[in-house]
């Protein structure tokens, strides 16, 4: 499956990016951003996204499997 992407939105400075993802009829807005992480350490990332439900449903899925796969939980303290 093949979607044209249209940047929407960068902001350097806050570490967030917006885009809307389109295949055929199916269109997605999505908002992706890196904040750091409430202990102070670290970073955390977040992603919103918009569209119809069952394929927000089935994107975030993926989404999620892609998003853990690049960032790294801590280690708990001992």
């Amino acid at each position: 499956m093949s979607a044209a992407v249209v940047v929407l939105a960068v902001d350097e400075a806050r570490l967030t990016w917006s885009w809307r993802a389109r295949s055929g009829p199916v269109v997605l807005e999505l908002e992706h951003g890196v904040d750091p992480a409430p202990s102070g350490t670290g970073t955390r990332t977040w992603l919103t996204i918009r569209g119809a439900a069952p394929v927000v449903l089935a994107y975030s899925v993926a989404a999620r499997v892609a998003l853990v796969s690049l960032v790294r939980r801590p280690s708990p303290s001992t």
